[in-house]
């Protein structure tokens, strides 16, 4: 890893942990997606893990959007969302909503979705 991206992902989570120390929930709480990085860049990973640990955030996986970009006629090119891949993601947020965050050890469980469709 350069400098810069040790000073980028240092200020990346800096500004993350001011983020989410503003937005703490009375009742529900909060969804984060994970970050879908590029290889080698993984202290952004590692600092969005740890902060919604601290903060209490639930981390929704990449596989998640993953599942959504790969599914034929979702996207336009491979990555902009066609209408059908917008209500697909629609359906995919208000599911994640629906259900109940837990954490043990202070470490949010990562919800994995059953009967994907």
């Amino acid at each position: 890893m350069t400098f810069l991206e040790r000073r980028r992902s240092a200020e990346f989570e800096a500004r993350l942990d001011r983020l989410l120390g503003h937005s703490k929930p009375k009742v529900t709480p909060l969804r984060l997606f994970e970050l879908p990085l590029l290889p080698f860049h993984n202290a952004f990973g590692r600092a969005q893990r740890s902060l919604t640990a601290k903060h209490r955030v639930v981390l929704l996986p990449k596989t998640y959007l993953a599942r959504i970009l790969g599914t034929s006629g979702r996207t336009l090119d491979g990555l902009h969302l066609s209408p059908a891949g917008h209500a697909a993601m629609a359906e995919m947020i208000f599911r994640t909503l629906q259900m109940r965050g837990s954490f043990s050890s202070g470490r949010p469980r990562i919800f994995i979705e059953e009967n994907a469709g």
